[in-house]
């Protein structure tokens, strides 16, 4: 399909079972938004998936205040570093993916 379908929060609540009942449509991705989803959950997740079907997400500015109470993108980047994963995963799901997705395609 050329519809394009990004799951939120990793699939949340349902990871697993969401990632094995998308696996055979390519046209459906997940981003990584989630306070629920840690770096096993991640590795996982690229196990099953790909990373190429994965994306990076921030869920700013909900839930990322610094100690004043104002929002801080710091606090998102420190935990969303993945500095665990391969350089090949971390560009396609920081860079690649979302270009990807979101150019036009020629039909």
């Amino acid at each position: 399909s050329d519809v394009k379908i990004i799951l939120g929060y990793g699939g949340f609540p349902v990871f697993k079972k969401v990632w094995k009942e998308i696996l055979t449509y390519e046209n459906f991705y997940v981003d990584l938004a989630s306070f629920h989803l840690d770096r096993s959950l991640i590795r996982k997740m690229i196990k099953i998936l790909g990373s190429h079907r994965c994306i990076y997400g921030t869920d700013c500015p909900y839930n990322f205040s610094d100690r004043a109470g104002k929002f801080s993108y710091t606090k998102t980047r420190k935990r969303l570093a993945y500095d665990f994963l391969e350089l090949e995963d971390y560009n396609k799901i920081f860079f690649q993916n979302i270009t990807n997705l979101s150019r036009e395609t020629d039909t």
